[in-house]
C-alpha cells in the first residue's frame, strides 16, 4: 500500500481509536470510581461528553456511508447514554411532596467570588429562609445582602463561606480548617425550627485525590450528626464516599429532586459538584437546580421541614 494510502487510513482511524481508548478509561472509572487518584481521573470523564463523542462519530460515519462504523459507534454510545439517563440523572419531574406545616427553604450557591447585583437579585427572588454561599470574596457584601433580605435576617462569614438566615445564626466551631478541607458547623434558629448545618468546601485542584477528603467529611457527619450538609464538594455525587453516606443521610437530589443533576460548568454543566445532604430528621419536600450567568455554578434550592 502506498504511503499516502496508509496516511489516509490513519487519519480516518485515529478519532475512532481515541474514542475507544476514552471509553475503556471511562469504563474503568465507572467500576473503581475515585478509589485513588488514577481511577478518579477515569471516573471524571463525563458520561454525557463521551456519549456525544460517539454520536458525532456515528453521524460522520453515516455521511461517509461507513455502516459498520455507524453500528459500532452507536453500540459504544449506549453505555454512557444509559448512565446519563438512568443513573446519573432523574430526568422526569417529581411533584413537590405535600405535607402539613410550614416548610423551610435553603439556597446554596457558589457565587464565584462576588455578590454581583444580578447574583443578589437571583438569590432574593428565591425568598429563602436560609442562604449558604461558597467562594465569598467580601464580608461587607454579605452584610449588605443580609440587610437586603430583611431586618429579621442575620449572617455569619468565615473565610470564603457565608450563612445568611431568617433568625439567629451562630457558628458553633470549625471542624476542619486546612488548605484541603473547610468544614464548619453552623446553628440556625429559624422561625420554623432550629437547623444544624455542616457547611463544606473542598478544593477544586484536580491534583488532589478526593476520596480521603470525602472520607473525612463522612467522619465529621457521623460524629456530629448535623441536620444538613451543604456546600461545594468539588466531587461528583456518585463518588465512592458520597454513595456510602453515614446511616440516615441522603442526597436531596435523590430523594425529591429531578431534571439535569449537574451543577458545573454553566452554561453546559456536566459535573454534579454541589450537594445538599439531609439527615433522617429532615422531611424533604422539593429540590431543584437553577442557573444564571452570574456564576459558573448552578445553585441549589431545597425545601424541607
Amino acid at each position: 500500500m502506498p504511503v499516502s494510502g496508509i496516511i489516509r487510513r490513519a487519519r480516518r482511524a485515529w478519532p475512532l481509536g481515541c474514542a475507544v481508548g476514552l471509553s475503556l478509561l471511562w469504563g474503568l472509572g465507572q467500576i473503581e470510581r475515585d478509589r485513588n487518584w488514577w481511577t478518579g481521573m477515569c471516573f471524571y470523564i463525563p458520561s454525557a461528553v463521551l456519549a456525544v463523542v460517539w454520536l458525532v462519530l456515528a453521524a460522520v460515519s453515516v455521511r461517509s456511508r461507513a455502516w459498520r462504523r455507524v453500528t459500532w459507534s452507536l453500540l459504544f454510545a449506549l453505555p454512557p447514554l444509559v448512565m446519563v439517563v438512568a443513573v446519573e440523572n432523574r430526568l422526569f419531574s417529581r411533584p413537590p411532596v405535600v405535607a402539613a406545616g410550614e416548610s423551610v427553604r435553603l439556597v446554596h450557591w457558589n457565587i464565584a467570588g462576588r455578590l454581583r447585583p444580578t447574583t443578589t437579585a437571583a438569590l432574593l427572588k428565591q425568598h429563602a429562609d436560609l442562604y449558604v454561599l461558597s467562594e465569598v470574596g467580601d464580608r461587607d457584601e454579605v452584610a449588605m445582602f443580609s440587610k437586603a433580605c430583611g431586618p429579621d435576617y442575620s449572617s455569619v462569614t468565615a473565610l470564603n463561606l457565608a450563612v445568611v438566615a431568617r433568625g439567629k445564626v451562630t457558628m458553633s466551631r470549625w471542624l476542619a480548617r486546612q488548605p484541603k478541607v473547610l468544614a464548619t458547623l453552623v446553628t440556625c434558629t429559624l422561625p420554623q425550627r432550629t437547623v444544624r448545618v455542616l457547611v463544606v468546601d473542598l478544593p477544586s485542584w484536580i491534583q488532589i485525590p478526593r476520596d480521603p477528603l470525602l472520607a473525612e467529611i463522612c467522619e465529621l457527619i457521623a460524629t456530629h450528626q448535623p441536620d444538613l450538609v451543604v456546600g461545594d464538594f468539588n466531587a461528583p455525587r456518585r463518588s465512592r464516599r458520597l454513595a456510602q453516606l453515614p446511616a440516615g443521610y441522603q442526597h436531596a437530589y435523590e430523594t425529591v429532586g429531578s431534571g439535569w443533576g449537574c451543577t458545573w460548568p454553566v452554561p453546559v454543566p456536566v459535573y454534579a459538584l454541589d450537594h445538599c445532604l439531609h439527615s433522617a430528621e429532615i422531611q424533604p419536600r422539593h429540590y431543584e437546580l437553577q442557573a444564571t450567568w452570574s456564576s459558573d455554578h448552578r445553585f441549589q434550592v431545597f425545601d424541607f421541614q
